[in-house]
């Protein structure tokens, strides 16, 4: 059984039916009803078509792990619903891997959506190699989305707050598939004074641009630990995010965030945080990625490291804005090419050009600015010039000049 195939075949089926996304959504709630309750859903194929509908909306409004999902508000007909739980009632019974393969199924069809709560294969793929094992480790994210990363990552615990309701519907339902042990809820992270939960790890993508009103953050406690003395302007979300990071990771801890690279130097509170973040020796690395590697944007990327137990006073600068190909318009990655930025972000690849460990001293005369192009020196290397050579073939070129200006000047006198 070719599942990805037989699955598009279904988003087709359900095209004039109901929007993309709530079609794929809906294939979510089926799949993880017929996981934790097979006998349950395969009981709805020997009714009629009608009520298999209705005792189906009967069934999710029951469960409160699925109360984001408005199934009143889906149009698809009875036959094509049938359809669909009998081909997830038999997947399941035929496939000793069901919550696998259905997991990478649902997940390679939301990527498909190109959605703004969902990281690409770029950044899950760099986040996998660059935290590697998370065995034993409790693993926080504040703006998760559908969870495809800290989900990937597999950490002994992962704490997940986003912003959006069916959102975190659907990262559960991921979550419950992949076997994470999971603390999952509906929150605003930069607005709820949510307690630290003392994590080892923060890896986190949160949206970017996001215009934040500063009387609803600023008593919160996340903020006292920097204590930054400038007034929260409206565009410090990235700011609030990397503060929001700090406060929820352990003494030993480190937070793996993706940020607009313009908060690298920008100035007013962007820059006083950058300036009490490397005086206190936070900031192990910075990393500027290629264009594209967000799903459904060409905006550049930039890769923060923080690591509240540091043990050099050097900041590690990458530079890897010309790694990848685009192909049809999406950004590509080899996995060499991965692993080739992760290694010089971990240090394995001193000599290349693309990274360079800076002071804090030498940022502190940069003005506190984080960004490669201030530290970067990208030198033009010009070929060697033969002098005979050239003065031979420029005395050529002369030559062929001159006989075609004689062969212009006879034809001319011709007229």
């Amino acid at each position: 059984m070719n599942i990805s195939k037989d699955i598009f075949k279904y988003v087709d089926l359900l095209r004039g039916e109901m929007p993309v996304q709530e079609s794929v959504q809906l294939f979510s709630v089926i799949a993880f009803m017929v996981k934790n309750d097979i006998d349950g859903i395969s009981n709805l194929l020997r009714l009629n078509k009608q009520d298999t509908v209705e005792q189906l909306k009967l069934k999710i409004a029951s469960d409160e792990r699925l109360h984001w999902f408005n199934s009143n508000l889906f149009t698809v007909g009875s036959t094509q619903l049938q359809e669909i739980i009998q081909f997830f009632v038999e997947l399941r019974h035929s496939n000793l891997d069901y919550e696998i393969q259905v997991l990478t199924m649902l997940t390679n069809l939301y990527l498909s959506l190109k959605l703004e709560n969902i990281d690409s294969e770029v950044v899950t793929n760099i986040f996998n190699k660059l935290v590697g094992s998370c065995k034993g480790k409790i693993l926080y994210d504040g703006a998760c989305g559908l969870g495809i990363t800290p989900i990937a990552l597999q950490a002994e615990k992962t704490i997940l707050r986003d912003i959006n309701t069916t959102t975190i519907g659907i990262a559960s339902i991921l979550a419950d598939l992949a076997g994470i042990e999971v603390d999952i809820k509906r929150s605003d992270s930069l607005v709820e004074n949510e307690a630290s939960h003392g994590v080892d790890l923060v890896v986190s993508n949160p949206p970017i641009g996001l215009r934040v009103q500063s009387q609803l953050v600023s008593g919160n406690e996340y903020l006292k630990e920097q204590f930054i003395q400038a007034k929260i302007p409206s565009s410090a979300s990235e700011s609030l995010w990397i503060q929001q990071a700090l406060y929820q990771l352990n003494d030993q801890g480190k937070a793996y965030l993706l940020i607009i690279p313009g908060w690298l130097f920008r100035g007013g509170y962007d820059a006083e945080l950058r300036e009490k973040l490397v005086e206190k020796n936070l900031v192990e690395s910075v990393t500027l990625l290629p264009a594209g590697t967000l799903l459904n944007s060409a905006v550049e990327m930039s890769l923060l490291v923080l690591n509240k137990a540091k043990d050099s006073y050097d900041i590690r600068l990458v530079d890897g804005r010309n790694l990848g190909v685009k192909k049809r318009g999406k950004l590509v990655l080899t996995d060499e090419e991965t692993q080739h930025i992760v290694n010089l972000i971990n240090g394995h690849d001193t000599e290349s050009n693309l990274v360079k460990d800076v002071s804090i001293q030498e940022v502190r005369s940069k003005k506190y600015s984080l960004h490669c192009s201030e530290y970067f020196e990208h030198e033009l290397k010009l070929a060697e010039l033969n002098l005979d050579e050239e003065l031979k073939a420029l005395s050529a070129l002369q030559n062929e000049y001159s006989i075609t200006q004689a062969k212009l000047t006879q034809l001319l006198s011709q007229i």
